[in-house]
């Protein structure tokens, strides 16, 4: 059963549900990384933690796989809002300075509980690169900005700096935007096409993993950690885009679009959450080498990604996007309303 035309109603309102559902599954995926580096960063888990199993797991299937998902997400939406800014009264560059220099804002004070945090990196690369992309000529855009982006990753994993793949991963995405790539994951045309990739890259990532299960001391090689985790991002991608088409479309919907439409609110109360909850797992004492601590681990995730899904989707019901978003998207688009004013349509001669 194919569920894509189920989908068209969320375009035609410029809402790409297979696009939310993929930023809910980022977040879901970011959350227990969060957790884990923030504890140990508040002295509620020891450093042995490293040392586990289930760090492995987490290290194999999470860490790595999330953030290059959100930096092609980023870019996508940036791609999205310049091409929605040239047709109306707001000069488009002002507005993706504004979307970036609104990350800016939030990540500066966030980077206080998170060190490392996302939101900082996104807003500045987006001031220094994304923004710039846009002098180039509409037509020669999209290839060279997928070009360049190709460059970035190539060059990040050479000199095995992260911070050069994020950039070519937004670039990549930006590209992406510009083409509407969106649109074409939810038409029917494009399930051949991503079935194939889910395929390959699933089954490249498999063997890639199980490589670094087999053989542990490969992981200390970061090009080689560093593809397999690109490479099972993609599939994670293609996975979701596939199952959106299947009878687990509205399980999948149920279970992520609420957290991808409010993506930037729960990433931001994630953070306030684990702060809080370091108090309370600091004083349970975990053993860092049994399964206690995992256990604990587990079921505070589900835990609180039930609670925001419900708390976001309650919300939704009265209000069309997430607290933050709406503030987001109305400084964004400089409008009380945070929508863009449309260009008039010049009067004809007659």
């Amino acid at each position: 059963m194919d569920h894509a035309g189920s989908l068209q109603s969320s375009t035609s309102s410029r809402r790409f549900v297979s696009l939310d559902v993929l930023r809910g599954v980022a977040i879901a995926g970011i959350f227990p990384l969060n957790s884990v580096a923030i504890w140990i960063t508040a002295g509620a888990i020891p450093v042995e933690v490293f040392q586990t199993a289930g760090w492995t797991g987490l290290r194999l299937f999470f860490q790595g796989h999330f953030l290059p998902l959100f930096s092609l997400l980023f870019g996508l939406s940036f791609g999205m809002v310049w091409r929605a800014g040239r047709d109306t009264r707001v000069r488009p560059r002002a507005a993706l300075a504004r979307r970036a220099g609104f990350l800016v804002i939030l990540g500066l004070p966030h980077q206080l509980f998170a060190p490392g945090e996302a939101l900082l990196i996104y807003g500045l690369s987006g001031l220094i690169f994304l923004l710039p992309s846009t002098l180039l000529p509409r037509r020669r855009a999209a290839p060279v900005l997928g070009l360049v982006g190709l460059i970035g990753i190539v060059a990040g994993l050479a000199i095995e700096a992260q911070l050069f793949t994020l950039i070519g991963l937004q670039l990549a995405g930006f590209a992406l935007g510009i083409l509407g790539a969106a649109g074409r994951w939810e038409s029917p045309s494009a399930g051949r096409a991503i079935m194939i990739t889910g395929v390959s890259t699933g089954a490249l990532a498999l063997a890639g993993a199980t490589l670094l299960v087999l053989r542990p001391e490969l992981q200390a090689s970061y090009v080689l950690l560093t593809l397999v985790q690109l490479v099972m991002a993609a599939g994670y991608v293609a996975l979701v885009l596939g199952l959106m088409r299947t009878r687990l479309a509205p399980a999948l919907v149920a279970a992520f679009e609420p957290l991808g439409r409010t993506a930037l609110t729960c990433y931001l109360s994630a953070t306030v959450l684990i702060t809080f909850g370091a108090a309370a797992v600091r004083a349970l004492a975990p053993d860092p080498q049994g399964l206690g601590t995992w256990l604990g681990l587990t079921a505070w995730v589900i835990g609180v990604l039930a609670i925001q899904n419900l708390g976001m989707r309650l919300w939704l019901r009265r209000f069309r996007r997430g607290p933050l978003e709406e503030l987001w998207r109305r400084f964004t688009w400089w409008t009380r309303d945070g929508r863009p004013t449309p260009r008039p349509v010049p009067a004809s001669v007659s």
